[in-house]
Protein backbone atom coordinates (compact mmCIF):
# COMPACT_ATOMS: atom_id res chain seq x y z
CA UNK A 1 0.00 0.00 0.00
CA UNK A 2 1.22 3.39 -0.99
CA UNK A 3 2.23 5.81 1.77
CA UNK A 4 -0.20 8.37 0.27
CA UNK A 5 -2.99 5.70 1.54
CA UNK A 6 -2.07 5.30 4.75
CA UNK A 7 -1.68 9.54 5.28
CA UNK A 8 -4.86 9.41 3.54
CA UNK A 9 -6.57 7.17 6.10
CA UNK A 10 -5.38 8.31 9.10
CA UNK A 11 -6.15 12.58 8.04
CA UNK A 12 -9.84 10.90 6.95
CA UNK A 13 -10.48 9.23 10.45
CA UNK A 14 -9.34 12.69 13.21
CA UNK A 15 -11.51 14.70 10.45
CA UNK A 16 -14.67 12.36 11.37
CA UNK A 17 -14.02 13.15 14.88
CA UNK A 18 -14.92 16.66 14.85
CA UNK A 19 -18.07 17.78 14.97
CA UNK A 20 -17.62 20.19 12.08
CA UNK A 21 -15.27 20.25 9.22
CA UNK A 22 -11.51 20.49 10.67
CA UNK A 23 -8.65 22.16 9.13
CA UNK A 24 -5.36 20.79 8.78
CA UNK A 25 -2.16 22.48 7.47
CA UNK A 26 -1.55 24.00 3.76
CA UNK A 27 -5.22 24.01 2.02
CA UNK A 28 -6.36 20.96 3.52
CA UNK A 29 -9.60 23.18 4.94
CA UNK A 30 -12.61 20.63 4.53
CA UNK A 31 -16.15 21.37 3.76
CA UNK A 32 -19.14 19.66 4.76
CA UNK A 33 -21.15 19.07 1.52
CA UNK A 34 -23.40 17.08 2.82
CA UNK A 35 -24.81 14.56 5.51
CA UNK A 36 -27.35 11.57 3.32
CA UNK A 37 -28.39 9.07 5.34
CA UNK A 38 -25.72 7.55 7.65
CA UNK A 39 -23.31 9.29 5.38
CA UNK A 40 -21.41 12.68 5.43
CA UNK A 41 -19.56 14.04 2.34
CA UNK A 42 -16.54 15.91 2.75
CA UNK A 43 -14.17 17.83 -0.23
CA UNK A 44 -10.77 19.82 0.55
CA UNK A 45 -7.54 21.14 -1.66
CA UNK A 46 -4.87 19.49 -1.86
CA UNK A 47 -1.93 20.68 -3.85
CA UNK A 48 -4.65 23.12 -5.76
CA UNK A 49 -6.06 19.62 -6.70
CA UNK A 50 -9.73 18.90 -5.08
CA UNK A 51 -10.09 15.94 -2.43
CA UNK A 52 -13.30 14.57 -2.39
CA UNK A 53 -14.15 11.63 0.27
CA UNK A 54 -17.99 10.54 1.60
CA UNK A 55 -17.53 8.84 5.46
CA UNK A 56 -19.67 6.52 7.32
CA UNK A 57 -19.20 5.86 11.62
CA UNK A 58 -20.18 2.54 12.30
CA UNK A 59 -20.53 1.89 16.14
CA UNK A 60 -19.87 -1.77 16.89
CA UNK A 61 -21.91 -3.56 19.50
CA UNK A 62 -20.18 -4.00 23.09
CA UNK A 63 -18.59 -7.07 23.75
CA UNK A 64 -19.45 -9.43 26.26
CA UNK A 65 -18.48 -9.44 29.92
CA UNK A 66 -17.34 -12.83 29.27
CA UNK A 67 -15.40 -12.28 25.65
CA UNK A 68 -11.89 -11.27 27.26
CA UNK A 69 -10.07 -12.60 24.29
CA UNK A 70 -11.34 -9.67 22.06
CA UNK A 71 -9.62 -6.71 21.67
CA UNK A 72 -10.90 -3.21 23.21
CA UNK A 73 -12.12 -0.94 19.87
CA UNK A 74 -14.02 2.08 19.01
CA UNK A 75 -16.24 3.26 16.44
CA UNK A 76 -15.47 1.80 12.48
CA UNK A 77 -15.15 4.12 9.67
CA UNK A 78 -15.94 3.54 5.84
CA UNK A 79 -14.96 5.76 3.11
CA UNK A 80 -14.71 6.21 -0.51
CA UNK A 81 -12.45 9.06 -1.65
CA UNK A 82 -11.50 10.55 -5.02
CA UNK A 83 -8.54 12.01 -6.32
CA UNK A 84 -8.46 13.45 -9.61
CA UNK A 85 -5.50 15.00 -9.77
CA UNK A 86 -4.11 11.68 -9.16
CA UNK A 87 -6.71 9.94 -11.30
CA UNK A 88 -7.81 8.08 -8.34
CA UNK A 89 -11.57 7.37 -8.08
CA UNK A 90 -13.57 4.70 -5.76
CA UNK A 91 -10.73 4.36 -3.40
CA UNK A 92 -12.85 1.77 -0.96
CA UNK A 93 -11.11 1.96 3.43
CA UNK A 94 -12.20 0.73 6.46
CA UNK A 95 -10.55 0.94 9.29
CA UNK A 96 -13.01 -1.42 12.15
CA UNK A 97 -11.50 0.39 15.21
CA UNK A 98 -9.27 -2.52 16.25
CA UNK A 99 -5.59 -3.29 15.19
CA UNK A 100 -5.67 -5.84 12.06
CA UNK A 101 -4.18 -9.70 13.36
CA UNK A 102 -0.74 -9.38 10.62
CA UNK A 103 -1.19 -10.55 7.42
CA UNK A 104 -4.89 -11.12 7.83
CA UNK A 105 -7.60 -9.94 5.38
CA UNK A 106 -10.73 -8.98 5.92
CA UNK A 107 -13.54 -10.43 3.63
CA UNK A 108 -16.55 -8.23 3.06
CA UNK A 109 -20.13 -9.67 2.28
CA UNK A 110 -22.59 -7.36 -0.15
CA UNK A 111 -25.43 -8.06 -1.58
CA UNK A 112 -24.96 -11.37 -3.70
CA UNK A 113 -20.85 -10.26 -4.22
CA UNK A 114 -17.51 -11.09 -1.62
CA UNK A 115 -14.55 -8.98 -1.72
CA UNK A 116 -10.89 -9.95 0.02
CA UNK A 117 -9.51 -6.83 1.41
CA UNK A 118 -5.84 -6.70 2.52
CA UNK A 119 -4.95 -5.16 5.89
CA UNK A 120 -2.49 -2.82 6.97
CA UNK A 121 -2.35 -1.81 11.23
CA UNK A 122 -6.34 -0.47 11.39
CA UNK A 123 -7.42 -0.48 8.30
CA UNK A 124 -8.37 -2.83 4.87
CA UNK A 125 -8.02 -1.83 1.34
CA UNK A 126 -9.49 -3.72 -1.91
CA UNK A 127 -5.88 -4.57 -3.40
CA UNK A 128 -6.62 -2.80 -7.22
CA UNK A 129 -8.55 -0.27 -9.16
CA UNK A 130 -10.78 -3.04 -10.58
CA UNK A 131 -11.90 -4.35 -6.97
CA UNK A 132 -12.68 -0.03 -5.95
CA UNK A 133 -14.64 0.80 -8.25
CA UNK A 134 -16.88 -2.78 -7.75
CA UNK A 135 -16.86 -2.15 -4.13
CA UNK A 136 -17.74 1.59 -4.40
CA UNK A 137 -20.82 0.51 -7.12
CA UNK A 138 -22.19 -2.44 -4.48
CA UNK A 139 -22.08 0.12 -1.66
CA UNK A 140 -24.46 2.82 -3.83
CA UNK A 141 -26.33 -0.58 -4.86
CA UNK A 142 -27.19 -2.12 -1.43
CA UNK A 143 -28.86 -1.36 1.78
CA UNK A 144 -25.73 -3.28 3.97
CA UNK A 145 -22.99 -4.96 4.24
CA UNK A 146 -20.41 -7.21 6.57
CA UNK A 147 -16.88 -7.14 6.74
CA UNK A 148 -15.46 -10.20 8.75
CA UNK A 149 -11.98 -9.07 10.03
CA UNK A 150 -9.76 -10.27 12.79
CA UNK A 151 -7.58 -8.13 15.31
CA UNK A 152 -4.66 -9.00 17.25
CA UNK A 153 -4.97 -10.85 20.36
CA UNK A 154 -4.97 -8.43 23.75
CA UNK A 155 -4.38 -9.80 27.67
CA UNK A 156 -3.40 -12.80 28.24
CA UNK A 157 -5.06 -14.69 24.74
CA UNK A 158 -3.24 -16.12 22.23
CA UNK A 159 -5.28 -15.29 19.80
CA UNK A 160 -8.82 -13.15 19.46
CA UNK A 161 -12.11 -14.25 17.65
CA UNK A 162 -13.15 -12.90 14.10
CA UNK A 163 -15.48 -9.78 14.48
CA UNK A 164 -18.24 -9.55 11.95
CA UNK A 165 -19.43 -5.67 11.60
CA UNK A 166 -22.50 -4.73 9.87
CA UNK A 167 -22.68 -1.80 8.33
CA UNK A 168 -26.21 0.24 7.18
CA UNK A 169 -25.55 2.15 4.07
CA UNK A 170 -28.52 3.69 4.32
CA UNK A 171 -27.33 7.28 2.08
CA UNK A 172 -25.03 5.75 0.03
CA UNK A 173 -26.01 7.01 -3.59
CA UNK A 174 -26.93 10.82 -2.86
CA UNK A 175 -23.31 10.97 -0.70
CA UNK A 176 -21.36 9.20 -3.92
CA UNK A 177 -23.11 11.82 -6.28
CA UNK A 178 -22.25 14.89 -4.25
CA UNK A 179 -18.77 13.39 -3.82
CA UNK A 180 -18.73 12.83 -7.51
CA UNK A 181 -19.94 16.55 -8.43
CA UNK A 182 -17.51 18.08 -6.30
CA UNK A 183 -14.64 16.00 -7.59
CA UNK A 184 -15.81 16.70 -11.77
CA UNK A 185 -17.17 13.01 -12.11
CA UNK A 186 -20.08 12.59 -13.94
CA UNK A 187 -23.10 10.38 -11.78
CA UNK A 188 -22.82 6.91 -12.34
CA UNK A 189 -19.90 7.29 -14.21
CA UNK A 190 -19.20 3.35 -14.20
CA UNK A 191 -15.73 2.39 -13.57
CA UNK A 192 -13.03 4.44 -15.23
CA UNK A 193 -11.83 7.52 -13.80
CA UNK A 194 -11.18 8.37 -17.12
CA UNK A 195 -13.78 10.73 -19.87
CA UNK A 196 -15.87 8.23 -21.61
CA UNK A 197 -15.30 7.80 -25.17
CA UNK A 198 -18.02 9.23 -27.93
CA UNK A 199 -18.19 7.29 -31.15
CA UNK A 200 -17.88 9.18 -34.10
CA UNK A 201 -20.43 8.98 -37.10
CA UNK A 202 -19.31 8.74 -39.98
CA UNK A 203 -21.20 9.84 -42.97
CA UNK A 204 -21.84 7.59 -46.22
CA UNK A 205 -21.13 8.91 -49.39
CA UNK A 206 -22.96 7.60 -52.68
CA UNK A 207 -21.13 6.67 -55.20
CA UNK A 208 -21.56 8.57 -58.53
CA UNK A 209 -23.09 6.66 -61.37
Amino acid sequence: MSPRRVLLAAFLVLSLGAASPAATKSDHTQKLLGVYGNWRAFSFRENGQPVCFMALTNNPPRPKKHAKNNSVRGAGHLMITHRPGDNSKDVVSYSPGYIFKADSAALVHIGKGKFDLFTTRDTAWTRDAVSDHRLAAAIRANTSMTVTGTPIASGKAKKAKPNIDTIDLTGSAKAYQAIGKACGYAEDSGASSAPAKTKKKHKKTKKSS
